[in-house]
């Protein structure tokens, strides 16, 4: 019994530790999820705007099956681009939002789905504490493998950005696509980029919102998020 008494705060330990355990693989397998969504929505709006009207939909999913994620990416941009008229603020929203998926999305999902991921003990590093780590290797600084803390407060933090991501890109691309529900139930026929979206902000610091004189005919899910995209 005495044995017992004092084997419960171990048993507490590694009950707590598995907790976080879990939380840590929750919180990575949603931010894996939801690029996974970014990426299907911007791969099935090119297939909508590219099939022919009796084309099998398997068509075009067969020719953008294998495509990774940053060729998925330029081929929606550039569509968007090649098909509308952007001008003024529309390619800075088209720029920014590419640079967006491209230069954060993505390169953050290599290193959470590529990266060595250890779950530690936080008394064991410095104290009280979640701690959950990943490590990556370097091949530009030659510095070998470095580690960088990320807590599933943080994977959840930007699993929602992504999120609010997706759907800009989404109701972007739909815009430039004529595929916007607004163009297809013909209230908006000439429905633009600006009519939905705003840039805002100093130049150095010019930020997407959902502020357009049309936006608030249709909710997209997108809100307004406080800091813009």
């Amino acid at each position: 019994m005495k044995q017992d008494d004092e084997l419960e705060p171990v048993r507490l330990r590694f009950a707590e530790h598995q907790r976080k355990t879990d939380d840590a693989h929750r919180a990575i397998g949603r931010y894996i999820v939801q690029f996974s969504q970014l990426v299907m929505r911007m791969r099935q709006l090119i297939e909508e705007r590219l099939r022919r009207q009796n084309d099998s939909p398997d068509l075009m999913a067969m020719a953008l099956g294998n495509m990774a994620a940053g060729e998925i990416a330029a081929l929606f941009f550039g569509l968007c681009k090649s098909i509308t008229a952007l001008d003024g603020d529309e390619l800075v929203i088209s720029k920014r939002l590419a640079e967006k998926v491209g230069f954060w999305a993505i390169p953050a999902r290599n290193d959470i789905a590529h990266g060595d991921w250890i779950v530690e003990l936080s008394s064991m590093i410095r104290g009280p504490g979640p701690a959950t780590y990943i490590t990556r290797t370097s091949t530009k600084t030659g510095v070998g493998r470095h580690a960088t803390e990320r807590t599933p407060a943080d994977l959840d933090g930007m699993s929602d950005q992504l999120e609010r991501l997706c759907l800009a890109v989404m109701e972007f691309g739909m815009i430039c696509f004529e595929l916007h529900p607004l163009q297809v139930d013909g209230s908006h026929p000439k429905l633009t980029v600006s009519d939905i979206f705003t840039v805002e902000g100093p130049k150095t610091k010019r930020r997407i919102f959902r502020h357009g004189p049309a936006a608030g005919a249709i909710s997209f899910g997108l809100g307004g998020p406080p800091n813009g995209i």
